[in-house]
């Protein structure tokens, strides 16, 4: 039986190895840069759908960045009805932002060896692509549901607190921190 650790070592210098390794990193890295842009225009598109008032997100992100930065995100996350984007735009956005998740499961089932059967087929990169866009969806959902928590947690709260003493009657108290 073979040590643990030596084995450990031969697969970390064969992956070390492969040419292509560093640029793996380089790629994802590449992506995410990119994905970024078209990701802020389907956040903010959504937030429309989802009536999450701009001015609170941008209190919140002026809270959280430097100005400069600020200055640079400003002009995405500013709507205007008339500049409104159409389906189709957004659409593709959609596809532009999913570029990084794209590149990531795919560097992911290399290095695990774990190739989908038919892989390389345009029916089987459909599939992953499709699977990168919800994945992106995923998170962009997820990123305006924090916004809402953000945003309302205060009113989510007292809510809460109001409809529970309610159902479990005055002795049901909480205390703030």
């Amino acid at each position: 039986m073979k040590a643990p650790s030596l084995e450990i070592i031969k697969i970390t210098l064969k992956k070390l190895s492969d040419p292509y390794f560093a640029g793996y990193a380089a790629e994802i890295a590449f992506w995410l840069l990119l994905s970024l842009m078209p990701a802020m225009i389907v956040l903010v598109q959504m937030l429309q759908v989802f009536t999450l008032s701009i001015e609170a997100v941008q209190e919140i992100i002026v809270a959280s960045m430097s100005g400069e930065v600020y200055g640079i995100v400003a002009p995405l996350i500013e709507y205007d009805a008339r500049k409104g984007m159409t389906v189709l735009l957004v659409l593709l956005a959609l596809f532009a932002g999913s570029n990084a998740v794209f590149s990531l499961m795919r560097i992911i089932n290399l290095a695990y060896g774990n190739l989908p059967h038919g892989s390389g087929t345009i029916i089987q990169m459909t599939k992953d692509r499709l699977r990168a866009i919800l994945m992106t969806l995923l998170v962009l959902v997820a990123m305006i549901f924090a916004l809402y928590i953000l945003v309302y947690g205060e009113l989510l709260v007292k809510t809460t607190f109001i409809y529970t003493r309610g159902v479990l009657g005055e002795g049901f108290t909480y205390s703030e921190v």
